[in-house]
């Protein structure tokens, strides 16, 4: 059986006057194991007092249900075992696995694990999304639940003014789960993705939030409380995993752009809940209650009472026998399920490689027939004449209106080649993202990074943007264009080494309007 799923979590202790925590949750846990539509004769759960004694393996309409409870005076551990083939393939059985501990503070410490895997002797991979039991949600809805702060099954919502308290839990040493960030369309200030259904599906395994309008993820990266790299926006989906810091690769915190998005809306919930749940399962599982754990516990103690007598002691090592025989032939099965699997992902990356190779082959083809790079050409002399090439370069992709606060001529700047290719990814990245037209979806802060160093923002503070409006704004045949849009040298003072270059997108002529090119605009602090 391969493991699909696993959560766990603490239910609070209870109440003062109220049903004993432990057995409030296994009375849930057992009208959700023994539902009459799999079960239709009743199964007793045993007398009061614990939260149910023994019940041999029951089956019914393909389905198996076994319960276990520790015999002790004052019961600390109990489990179930809940096993049921698939709707579609007869031939694959699920099998959950709920167990829980009283700890010594009055909370109840809840594991959850669903297995997936074959009952017959037939070989093929199974492809079968991770999903969460039904109980895992009823459990979070109807009590306190919490791993490194409450549970939720519902999105919580992130304002602007509560951006400042989101980052700090972000940064937190001691968070546990990893945190779904669904940002806000720049049009329209709704997340594309349906954040209470993928709150609904990762509950138990992360934290969701969504922005409540698009100036979430601006005020983020305006307030510096979180790099351009690793926010989201414009109703971009990102996973951000515990120990997050500042320097962590963009790449780690897995990220689906607005387009990858729209394209997967209706699995988006399936889409997360497959790399959460895949990291969460071999770390929830560590001193952990559990069903093959508590099973060991009760046969031990079994072998305690009756070791005196022979017969009985004779029939438990026979019973401990053939669950040992079970459990190695569910390992032989796994393992015939990983083999194929494996099997399936040689043939995948093999098809992939060559693939590859004639991409490469193509690619090589066309770096034949194209004009020299860059950064191979003559470099320009100075600022002036980069915006010169760059103007003659493209002249069907740039439209150079500069402003009046603009400084070209004459302008310090020391390395010219780099504002040229600044230029040419407007002309050759931005733009075709803008129309639609790119081949794959890009980080341009990364992209602008690797071609020349630069960094990349999207937008600037409007309230400055209003208060210098010459130095913001630029015209075009009567029609005024916001300088929103900019890339900049990393470098801040020194004139020599700084350089900003503002645009905005014409529509009309689906050109790139580049309207200032100088050093910082003003702002309230220069």
């Amino acid at each position: 059986m391969r493991r699909l799923y696993s959560v766990r979590f603490w239910v609070d202790r209870e109440e003062e006057g109220a049903a004993p925590r432990f057995r409030t949750v296994a009375d849930a846990c057992l009208r959700w194991g023994t539902d009459p539509r799999r079960f239709p004769g009743e199964i007793d759960s045993g007398g009061a007092g614990t939260p149910f004694r023994q019940i041999p393996r029951t089956e019914s309409q393909g389905s198996r249900f076994e319960a276990l409870v520790d015999d002790t005076e004052a019961p600390t551990e109990w489990g179930l075992k809940l096993s049921h083939v698939d709707r579609v393939d007869e031939d694959i059985r699920w099998t959950t696995e709920l167990s829980a501990r009283r700890e010594m503070d009055g909370r109840v410490d809840f594991l959850c694990v669903v297995y997936v895997g074959r009952d017959g002797q037939r070989v093929a991979p199974i492809d079968r999304d991770p999903a969460a039991p039904k109980i895992v949600r009823e459990l979070i809805h109807s009590f306190p639940c919490r791993v490194d702060r409450q549970l939720s099954m519902i999105s919580r919502p992130l304002a602007p003014e509560n951006t400042l308290a989101f980052v700090d839990f972000l940064r937190s040493p001691d968070r546990r789960l990893p945190i779904i960030f669904l940002s806000a369309q720049n049009r329209g200030d709704r997340p594309l993705a349906d954040p209470e259904a993928i709150a609904s599906w990762v509950g138990g395994l992360a934290h969701c939030y969504h922005a409540t309008t698009r100036f979430t993820s601006r005020t983020l990266e305006d307030r510096h409380l979180l790099p351009h790299h690793l926010n989201a926006w414009d109703g971009a989906v990102r996973i951000y995993w515990p120990q997050f810091s500042y320097q962590d690769d963009p790449y780690h915190h897995r990220m689906w752009s607005p387009r990858s998005v729209e394209a997967s809306r209706a699995r988006m919930h399936f889409e997360i809940l497959h790399p959460v749940s895949l990291a969460a399962a071999p770390v929830f599982e560590r001193n952990a209650p559990s069903w093959p754990t508590l099973e060991r516990s009760v046969r031990r103690r079994e072998f305690e009472k009756k070791g005196a007598d022979a017969g009985a002691w004779a029939k438990l090592c026979e019973q401990e026998a053939q669950s040992m025989e079970q459990e190695n032939q569910q390992l032989t099965k796994t393992n015939v399920d990983l083999e194929a699997a494996l099997s399936e992902a040689k043939s995948q990356l093999h098809d992939l490689e060559r693939r590859c190779e004639g991409l490469q082959a193509s690619l090589i083809e066309v770096q034949k027939t194209r004009a020299q790079p860059l950064d191979e050409q003559l470099a320009p002399e100075d600022l002036s004449e980069a915006v010169a090439r760059a103007e003659a370069l493209y002249p069907a992709e740039l439209t150079l209106a500069l402003n009046g606060a603009s400084e070209v001529r004459g302008n310090p700047f020391e390395r010219p080649l780099e504002a040229l290719q600044a230029l040419e990814f407007l002309a050759h990245v931005w733009r075709p993202m803008k129309l639609g037209t790119s081949a794959k979806s890009v980080d341009l802060d990364i992209e602008l990074r690797e071609r020349c160093g630069w960094k990349y923002r999207s937008s600037q503070s409007e309230q400055t943007m209003k208060k210098y409006r010459s130095e913001y704004t630029t015209t075009v045949d009567g029609k005024i264009f916001w300088l929103g849009p900019h890339i900049a040298t990393r470098s801040a003072k020194d004139p020599k080494h700084s350089l900003r270059i503002a645009f905005n997108w014409d529509e009309r002529c689906e050109r790139v309007v580049v309207g200032y090119i100088g050093q910082h605009q003003r702002t309230d602090a220069s």
